[in-house]
């Protein structure tokens, strides 16, 4: 996701300890002797190494190196991979050479040394001095000139080869602009890279589970061969084997999934008579400067003492966790708000989580592979159905929540990864179409809409971008990277945005114009919301200095997604320290948009998350508020008070009909 501020700086995690293993290249001249081409038809029974089961998270990764001949492991009697060891030059050299120059390559052997601490005798000699002859390495020191060979690479000096070996050997990356890592500070040698590799896709977990989830890249720590082999088969874009079941060849009858228990059946949410979410909040523009609220008991309600509206804690994620909703952008309550979904991280995998809507009780941990954490897209109408795309098998998922039954929608045809883009929305309001981009080659990609009613493809427009295309709630026009494009991706108008990357949200207000909210700090006017109307280019200032507002604050994020209550629009902001003494710094708050409505800005409550300003989780502790389909709720993500955690709370507007 796009984040404008900096984030906090975090510890390196404790260093490797090393464990022996064969040199790499011994492993891969056995590959020549023993054959590269083994059957890959089920993974599962097929496995290459025996230190890396099935259930390792980078066993397909390993897998696919293995099946195209650029490794063969660090031991031949049993074949182990050692993935868990950290990787040497010596054997990034290897890894390397052969990742440009193919898998069958051997280089001959030097009649010189090249390098003063490569003895000729070494079997990595001759890596070491074709990557020197490539172009690849200027060594670790200059005088005497020396390779370091046996020292273990850390993530970011291994950040440099892959992007090379996918770009060029000449590729130099640009300023990195806005930093996704808090521990990449924009200013060090490899700040560059890393925000390079990031949108190349080859960091996308490519770590071990455990330490996904955060704003963390580790830059210093070892590269171990597990992370190796992801980073690779990024950078190469070598076919992925998709896993098969296992099991005996007489059929066996598939067991039933269990149902989940629905919630307790009530009346759908409406948006109240009279239209008026901000009746009984605050909507003036005069300071409310924070003050001491301790951090509320699980569903026991607290009172915000500036604003009055009542906040309630519905999580209970643990020491170092974070349970909050996905994405301001994508909606966490289903159609009836029976349900909604949570993502849990940090002190656990990366998971779904299913809640009950109304009493706010867990249910139970989704069976769901969505492409990134945000790509989880409830049905408008129907409370049991969701989407996703399985970025390995290319296919767009329908899954039933309650039955736990997914249905294959449509299967597409791509290279590489297939997904929603680096900076996700919804779909269309009638849960028909779908914005994708599909990774092509390492500088191109293909984006392209799909409509579901008609199980149709639109054309595919070539381009570098990282981002999708995103509908609109009428499923007609698209916004990408600042144009307005039609469902053949023709470009209809550009936007008057100075930023086109900056937070936003997609929705509609009750004339029917589809709209693209946005933050603006930048250009003219600035605001922390500003109305782009995508049927006409118009723009028109909800809140910013035209308004009466200050200039936004930062880390603002727009959630427009309550279908059922157009126009209404709900933002979060993080600000600047002092946290919380100035005009939206640290608040949650609600604008109608709608022209000829209201016009109101109501302010609801402080979020109490330091983020970025004091708090240990960063990007994660940003509060991405998201509302309800009705917009009488809303979610949103607090470390209260610069905490270690982050938990779930939720403010029931005072038109929210439901009852606990």
């Amino acid at each position: 996701m796009n984040t404008r501020p900096s984030l906090d700086k975090n510890s390196i995690r404790a260093a490797r300890h090393p464990s022996p293993f064969v040199p790499l290249a011994f492993g891969l001249i056995l590959l020549a002797l023993a054959g590269a081409g083994k059957s890959f038809a089920n993974p599962a029974q097929a496995a290459a190494f025996g230190d890396v089961p099935p259930d390792h998270w980078a066993f397909l990764y390993i897998e696919a190196l293995s099946e195209a001949g650029y490794v063969a492991g660090c031991q031949a009697e049993p074949r182990l991979y050692c993935p868990a060891s950290g990787m040497t030059r010596a054997e990034a050299a290897v890894f390397v050479v052969r990742g440009v120059r193919g898998s069958g390559f051997l280089p001959a052997q030097p009649a010189t040394p090249t390098f003063a601490d490569v003895p000729l005798a070494e079997w990595f000699a001759k890596w070491a001095r074709q990557l020197w002859d490539d172009g690849y390495t200027a060594g670790c020191g200059a005088d005497p000139l020396i390779f370091c060979p046996l020292q273990v690479h850390t993530r970011a000096e291994a950040i440099v080869f892959f992007l090379r070996m996918l770009r060029g050997k000449d590729y130099q990356p640009g300023p990195p602009g806005s930093m996704p890592y808090s521990d990449v500070p924009g200013e060090s040698w490899y700040g560059k890279w890393v925000a390079a590799a990031y949108h190349e896709g080859l960091t996308a977990d490519c770590e071990d589970p455990s330490n996904r989830g955060d704003a963390l890249f580790r830059p210093l720590d070892p590269l171990t061969r597990a992370e190796a082999a992801c980073m690779m088969v990024k950078a190469k874009l070598i076919p992925i084997p998709t896993p098969t079941p296992t099991g005996s060849a007489t059929p066996t009858p598939s067991s039933t999934p269990t149902p989940t228990p629905s919630a307790t059946p009530r009346p759908t949410e409406t948006l109240p008579p009279g239209g008026d979410l901000c009746a009984g909040l605050i909507t003036d523009k005069a300071p409310h400067p924070i003050t001491t609220l301790p951090k509320p008991p699980v569903g026991q309600p607290v009172r915000d003492p500036e604003f009055g509206a009542t906040i309630r804690r519905i999580t209970d994620v643990g020491e170092g966790g974070v349970l909050k909703p996905m994405y301001s952008t994508i909606p966490a309550w289903n159609a009836d708000e029976s349900y909604l979904i949570l993502y849990h991280t940090r002190n656990v995998g990366g998971r779904h989580e299913l809640y009950d809507g109304r009493t706010y009780q867990f249910i139970k941990v989704l069976d769901i592979r969505p492409a990134d954490l945000e790509q989880v897209y409830w049905h408008t109408s129907d409370p049991a159905i969701l989407f996703y795309v399985d970025i390995v098998q290319k296919k767009l998922i329908r899954y039933n929540v309650d039955s736990g039954v997914k249905e294959t929608v449509h299967t597409f045809a791509c290279p590489s990864d297939l997904y929603g883009g680096s900076d996700p929305m919804f779909t269309s309001w009638d849960s028909n179409v779908f914005g994708l981009l599909c990774r092509q080659t390492s500088t191109q990609r293909e984006v392209f809409a799909y409509n579901l009613a008609t199980d149709s493809e639109g054309p595919r427009l070539l381009t570098t971008s990282y981002t999708a295309p995103q509908p609109g709630p009428g499923g007609a026009l698209f916004y990408f990277d600042g144009d307005v494009l039609d469902f053949n991706m023709n470009v209809l108008r550009s936007l008057d945005l100075a930023k086109a990357l900056e937070h936003g949200s997609l929705g509609r207000p009750a004339n029917g114009h589809d709209t693209y909210y946005a933050v603006a700090f930048d250009g003219s006017p600035v605001g922390s919301l500003i109305a782009h109307d995508l049927t006409d280019g118009s723009l028109r200032v909800i809140i910013g200095p035209d308004a009466g507002y200050p200039y936004p604050p930062s880390s603002t994020h727009i959630s427009a997604v309550s279908y059922k209550a157009p126009g209404w629009v709900f933002l979060s902001s993080v600000g600047d320290p002092p946290s919380g003494q100035t005009v939206l710094n640290n608040e949650l708050y609600l604008a109608d948009t709608n022209p000829g409505g209201t016009g109101k800005v109501c302010r609801i409550a402080h979020h109490r998350s330091w983020a970025g300003n004091g708090g240990p989780l960063g990007y994660w502790a940003e509060p991405h508020v998201v509302g309800s389909p009705s917009g009488t709720r809303l979610l949103f993500g607090s470390d209260w008070g610069g905490g270690n955690s982050v938990d779930t709370y939720v403010i029931e507007l005072p038109s929210y009909r439901g009852s606990r």
